[in-house]
């Protein structure tokens, strides 16, 4: 089985096992996140990471605001190397790799704004980088410290915008831009090449933050999930936990 279908596969089993976490959100997030993770800019990672040193001052931050985008995060996080990340699907500061915990979201970007604002008094290089979804774009204090962040011209940090694009968020691109970010779109946000190639020019901006706006799909990866919001904050039944598995493994089977 291909990585990618290996690590949906995580993600459902994550979800199932421990009863809670949004599986559809964190299948939508997963491919963001492996770009941060795994992604390559001129030879060196996109995010500054030691696996080994998790706490370590010289490393980038990440920050994923939307806690229905837990699990996802975890596996990346485990995939990349951190031990203890599929332990729990609960937001926590205790798992190596997570700077930030939200228990709701619309709180991220706030914290990496305070995170940036703390780096730079101490005279630090390391970048912030902060994962929305579409409920944090609905909420007024992602907007109160996006106007806050551009004020003060906080250039270290990169939003990775990951919207599933209801309308009640519409226009993404647009309000970034009059908030006074700077844009790289991305035109699909499970395309890994691309959006590595955004956040890496991301870093490049100076004197504005930056903001990856990128759509992606609910439930990505498995059909009968893809798109549909009624799986959102929900859990499967044994019969579509299996039909899912089955779907995950079909490009396997066709191989072979």
């Amino acid at each position: 089985m291909s990585t990618d279908l290996r690590l949906r596969l995580e993600v459902l089993e994550m979800a199932q096992r421990s009863k809670t976490g949004d599986f559809s959100t964190s299948l939508a997030v997963l491919d963001g996140l492996l770009a941060l993770y795994f992604g390559r800019d001129n030879g060196k990672p996109v995010v500054r990471y030691d696996v080994k040193k998790p706490r370590a001052a010289e490393r980038d931050f990440v920050v994923v605001s939307d806690p229905a985008a837990a699990t996802a995060w975890y596996v990346a996080l485990a995939e990349a190397g951190f031990s203890g990340a599929l332990l729990s699907t609960v937001p926590s500061v205790k798992i190596p790799g997570v700077d930030g915990a939200m228990g709701r979201a619309g709180y991220g970007l706030a914290m990496g704004e305070g995170m940036a604002k703390a780096a730079t008094l101490d005279k630090y290089g390391g970048r912030v980088f902060v994962v929305l979804t579409d409920e944090d774009l609905a909420c007024g204090l992602t907007w109160e410290a996006a106007l806050s962040v551009a004020q003060a011209r906080l250039d270290s940090i990169t939003v990775l915008c990951l919207t599933a694009g209801p309308q009640r968020v519409k226009p993404v691109q647009e309000k970034w831009e009059a908030f006074g970010w700077k844009i790289f779109p991305v035109p699909d946000g499970h395309d890994c090449v691309a959006m590595t190639l955004a956040l890496a020019r991301s870093k490049e901006q100076r004197y504005l933050p930056s903001c990856v706006v990128a759509p992606v799909v609910l439930g990505k990866g498995v059909p009968f999930l893809e798109g549909k919001l009624v799986y959102r904050g929900s859990l499967l039944s044994v019969q579509e936990f299996d039909l899912a598995k089955e779907s995950l493994a079909t490009p396997l089977l066709s191989v072979i």
